[in-house]
């Protein structure tokens, strides 16, 4: 009986976050706040959330909730995306968000079992769906993970309160101006913004600051000491090795069910990030391996300090970023190595580049013109490659060039520099082939109705 209890208050909570979106709908918040002028919520748990309005530009139309010191961090990162030019670098702070969003979408930009869930909530309640982007979509954004459907109840009830304040504000704005209550902009989010504190009649206001950032440290690698102890006995390689550590171009799943991987996974696919160590002087590929981003200073610590017994050391591992720099310098204390930080390594650069390019389904086998894996060291286990669909897995079709259309296409301020007809072959090959990543044929959609088109 406990568990069909809490199945119950399960459901009976989704059902109370369908009608607190399709409220926030009806009261149309995004009319009167750009999504620079935050306020925040105190949330039934004590944590602070942050609330991000989007729509006034004419895109995107959804909340966001940020909750705590890293979600508005989150926000931050995402807001200082122009401020790099490395492909590799852009694509993990876009893919920084760690927050909650409500938004509303078509109903095909919906899962299978979404659609199916919203299908019946509106025929329980007696729901229209009108006009474009009329369906909500509940989804969890965490650092490099694609945007999952989002079944958590403390998420849910998380969003749900923030649905709740917008409301408030909402009846508060029909007399007042968002000035007048103390929602500024705040562009680079610093400062402070109004706190909403839930009381018996309503919500009292009050005032609080945005917390400051924190200075980013990464960890340093660390090889056994028995490994190291191999790697000094062993005759010097010498040379120059480029090291670097960035996120992989594509999102995979590695969730199993029993010896086998799923195609539907429960938890969000991931971007792996990666490692890849060149020989500076011939070019050639040393080894590359890639692990969750939680995972990542153990595993590569282990595959790295393997790969350096096997084909001997250098004289000089070579960094141009301060990731790479700080785990390079602990396995290099370990093995009398040298460090050396540079501002490009261009060989290294040109390599990643044609991943990105080049990158399919096929385990990260394939790179074009960028050398032959086949015969490289490899460090990653098992996963499937992410196809970009609403629903499964497997070979996208992925070829010479791709990738770099993707993520400019991820990229709203990018796709606006589309022209008309562009844009509208764009959509009509999305409708055709289902092999853009959702966020793109949302992106292309937005734009089409933006112009009119």
């Amino acid at each position: 009986m406990q568990k069909s209890r809490r199945s119950e208050s399960g459901a009976g909570l989704r059902k109370r976050l369908y009608d607190a979106a399709f409220e926030y709908k009806r009261g149309k918040l995004w009319k009167k706040l750009w999504d620079s002028e935050l306020f925040s919520v105190r949330l039934s748990d004590g944590k602070i959330g942050y609330v991000c309005v989007m729509g006034k530009a004419g895109t995107l139309n959804a909340v966001a909730l940020y909750v705590g010191d890293e979600g508005i961090g989150s926000l931050r990162k995402m807001a200082s995306s122009d401020e790099v030019s490395r492909m590799c670098d852009r694509q993990e702070l876009m893919l920084s968000q760690d927050c909650l969003m409500c938004s509303f979408e078509t109903m095909d930009m919906l899962r299978d079992s979404e659609r199916k869930e919203l299908r019946a909530y509106c025929q329980e309640n007696g729901v229209a769906l009108r006009g474009k982007n009329a369906c909500p979509h509940f989804e969890r954004y965490r650092p490099c993970c694609i945007p999952w459907t989002m079944a958590g109840e403390r998420d849910q009830r998380h969003l749900l309160e923030a649905l709740e304040a917008c409301m408030d504000v909402v009846e508060r704005l029909k007399t007042e101006t968002p000035e007048s209550l103390g929602i500024l902009s705040t562009p680079d989010f610093t400062g402070d913004v109004p706190l909403l504190e839930r009381t018996d009649g309503g919500y009292a206001w009050g005032r609080t600051t945005l917390p400051s950032p924190h200075p980013v440290t990464y960890p340093e690698g660390k090889i056994a000491g028995a490994t190291a102890k191999r790697v000094l006995r062993r005759k010097k390689r010498g040379g120059e090795w480029s090291v670097d550590i960035f996120v992989a171009p594509e999102a995979v799943s590695d969730e199993a069910q029993g010896d086998e991987l799923v195609t539907e996974p429960v938890e969000a696919p991931y971007f792996p990030l990666m490692m890849f160590a060149t020989d500076m002087r011939t070019g050639e590929l040393m080894g590359y391996t890639m692990a969750r981003r939680e995972e990542y200073v153990e595993r590569f610590s282990e595959y790295f300090g393997q790969l350096l017994v096997d084909v001997g050391r250098p004289d000089r591992l070579v960094v141009c970023n301060e990731r790479a720099e700080r785990f390079c310098r602990g396995i290099a204390g370990q093995v009398n190595v040298k460090v050396e930080g540079r501002d490009l390594i261009p060989e290294l650069e040109e390599a990643i580049a044609g991943l990105y390019g080049s990158a399919g389904a096929s385990g990260y086998d394939d790179y074009g013109d960028y050398g032959d894996f086949d015969d490289v060291p490899v460090g990653h286990g098992d996963f499937v490659v992410y196809d970009g669909g609403h629903d499964g897995f497997g070979d996208n079709g992925t070829d010479q060039g791709f990738g770099d259309m993707i993520a400019m296409l991820s990229d709203p301020a990018m796709i606006q520099a589309v022209p008309d007809d562009l844009l509208q072959e764009l959509h009509d090959m999305a409708e055709m082939t289902g092999a853009f990543p959702p966020v793109v044929v949302a992106n292309v959609k937005r734009e089409l109705n933006a112009r009119g088109l």
